[in-house]
């Protein structure tokens, strides 16, 4: 049985909500409070629903910029979700009141009606027919956790909003990140670790969490690759195409890069690669990402991109500058009625592991078998496609981007 290869993805993308004093009460909680719990509906599943991830495009293209502008500031390699920060900043809103005071600001189309809906169209498996392995899995989850006693959630409240992929908890400060730990563990099989928020007594936590994995039978070589200080070195890379001009993938040449969209198994990585002598830095990925959808054509390409390994936490609470004012009431769709809420952001943290790579699990892989004819085929012009310097990788499922990566030295460790 072939060995399938595959490109895992985590991220979780988590908010801390304190009130206003500086004050630490956590003399105020009791040793013998209430047990740890988690509330859950199973019975209110909802149907996949595909076609809403088109309403948060724009709140996806609105996040790119945000991010973008953060990497500039800092050289190497990035990764960041907008697929998990969409979950938790919808998330967040729709539980909020006021929401029209920032919700321009964020992009996030209509928060309570669509954040069920955009989770729902964030999960799912598809299997081999034959064996039942699992070629392809994208999974979700939100959760809402009060910390302390001082923002107390109302139970029917939290009954009202849980679902498959949304749930909330009751912790304190000591317990709360093996909570969250153990919930987004059995919930959507993360791995990575949570980082620790270091949160006071009393707060209230939004998280969106993400896992994803896509088997493919992919073909490994040799390349070069000359990073930032003008160094090439030999790395390992997928090669697609052929010298012929027999295959044609979505292709796009922009105004100084140019961008192709290479098949995974159900998903795909679409690779913005800047043109000689032109910087990352130089690239507006939000325009790009935006020019590809409207402009892409199947073009035939050969070349390779370089298998990498990126981890990242990334603090993005600058972000939120402009919409953490006193005009947003957050979670009050969460708290009781008598509780005095002077929730305001303090932190705004995502952490993402992303791995591409010719590495996988035992089970059954897809493969894609192109039959030659007898006679020799005729040679097609084709582009050179080599990706041997700095580029942007954005990991899409149904043109929607679920990571997106700048690379500047494709090491996998």
């Amino acid at each position: 049985m072939k060995k399938s290869k595959m490109m895992t993805l985590l991220s979780l993308f988590s908010f801390m909500l304190t009130g206003c004093s500086k004050d630490n009460p956590s003399a105020g909680i009791k040793k013998d409070r209430e047990e740890l719990k988690i509330v859950s509906k199973e019975g209110l599943k909802k149907e996949r629903n595909a076609e809403k991830l088109s309403l948060y495009q724009d709140s996806a293209r609105q996040s790119l910029s945000d991010v973008s502008a953060l990497w500039e500031k800092k050289d190497g390699n990035h990764v960041f979700s907008p697929t998990s920060y969409l979950i938790a900043v919808s998330s967040l809103l729709a539980v909020s009141s006021s929401v029209d005071a920032y919700k321009d600001a964020l992009r996030i189309p209509d928060p309570k009606a669509e954040r069920r809906d955009l989770l729902s169209s964030l999960n799912g498996v598809k299997k081999n027919s034959y064996t039942d392995e699992i070629i392809t899995s994208i999974k979700t989850a939100a959760f809402y956790q009060q910390i302390g006693n001082k923002y107390a959630f109302d139970k029917n409240k939290q009954e009202k909003i849980a679902s498959e992929y949304v749930d909330s908890g009751v912790t304190d400060a000591h317990h709360y990140l093996s909570q969250a730990q153990d919930y987004f563990t059995q919930k959507i099989g993360l791995k990575r670790k949570i980082p620790d928020l270091e949160p006071r007594a009393d707060a209230v936590l939004v998280y969106g969490g993400l896992t994803r994995k896509d088997c493919a039978d992919l073909v490994k070589k040799t390349a070069s690759f000359t990073g930032l200080n003008g160094v090439s070195k030999s790395v390992d890379a997928v090669t697609f195409g052929d010298d012929w001009g027999r295959k044609s993938f979505a292709y796009n040449k922009g105004e100084n890069y140019k961008r192709m969209s290479l098949p995974i198994s159900n998903t795909t990585l679409e690779v913005i690669l800047p043109d000689e002598g032109v910087g990352l830095k130089d690239i507006n990925i939000k325009k790009a990402y935006m020019d590809f959808k409207a402009n892409a054509k199947y073009t035939p390409l050969y070349g390779y991109v370089p298998f990498f390994k990126i981890k990242e936490t990334i603090n993005l609470t600058d972000i939120f500058d402009r919409v953490n004012s006193n005009k947003a009431v957050f979670c009050s769709g969460l708290l009781k009625e008598d509780v005095d809420n002077d929730l305001q952001i303090r932190k705004v943290i995502q952490s993402s592991d992303f791995s591409f790579s010719d590495k996988g699990v035992e089970g059954e892989s897809i493969t894609v078998i192109y039959e030659d004819g007898a006679v020799r085929p005729e040679k097609h012009p084709y582009t050179e496609f080599n990706v041997n310097r700095p580029f942007y990788a954005i990991s899409s499922f149904g043109g929607f981007p679920l990571f997106v990566n700048q690379v500047v030295d494709p090491v996998f460790e």
